[in-house]
C-alpha cells in the first residue's frame, strides 16, 4: 500500500517569490526535518548564557577607562543623599559606559567600603577585584551654585586612583 506522501519530494521551492528550496511538509522525511530544526534550534537557545560576563582582562580594560572617564569632566553631586553612593553609581555607569557592546552588559559592583570611599569594583564572570580612591576637588561656578543653576548641587573635578585587589 502506497500513500500519497511517497512521491512528494523532501524539498520544494519556496512559494513566497525567493526562489529558494524549504522543506515540504507533505513529505514525512521533510516533517521530520522541520520538527528536528526547531528542536535543535530551542535547545541552543536554553544553553545561551543568562548574563554576559567579564573575563580579567575585560574589566581591567573597562575599569581604566572608567579611570579616565571619571577625570575627563566635572560631575556635579546633590547635597542630598551619600555622596559616597552617588560617586560609587558614576563610577558604576562609567564601568558600564566602557563596555561598547550592544548587549546588556554584566553586573558591575562597586561597594563604598566607608564614608568617603575607597570604591571596590567587581564583576560577574571574574574573581577580579579592583579598589578604586576617589578625591573631590570644588569647581569655581561663580555664584555658588552646580552647573545648571541648582542651589543644592555643586560640580567637583573627581581625580580617581586605581589598584588591583580588594580594598
Amino acid at each position: 500500500m502506497r500513500h500519497d506522501d511517497d512521491h512528494e519530494p523532501v524539498f520544494i521551492r519556496s512559494k513566497w517569490g525567493t526562489n529558494r528550496y524549504v522543506y515540504n511538509h507533505r513529505n514525512p522525511v521533510g516533517r521530520t526535518l522541520i520538527v528536528l530544526s526547531l528542536l535543535v534550534a530551542g535547545a541552543g537557545l536554553l544553553m545561551m548564557p543568562g548574563r554576559p560576563s567579564f573575563g580579567e582582562g575585560d574589566l581591567r580594560d573597562a575599569v581604566h577607562e572608567a579611570t579616565d572617564a571619571l577625570a575627563a569632566r566635572p560631575h556635579t553631586l546633590s547635597e542630598y543623599g551619600s555622596p559616597a553612593q552617588q560617586i560609587a553609581d558614576l563610577i558604576e555607569e562609567a564601568v558600564d559606559d566602557a563596555d561598547d557592546s550592544w548587549l546588556p552588559g554584566p553586573d558591575v559592583t562597586v561597594e563604598p567600603m566607608g564614608k568617603h570611599g575607597p570604591y571596590q569594583i567587581t564583576a560577574s564572570g571574574t574573581d577580579t577585584a579592583f579598589c578604586m580612591n576617589v578625591a573631590r576637588s570644588a569647581v569655581d561656578a561663580g555664584d555658588g551654585s552646580g552647573s545648571d543653576g541648582d542651589m543644592y548641587a555643586a560640580e567637583y573635578d573627581l581625580i580617581p586612583s586605581l589598584r588591583e585587589g580588594r580594598c
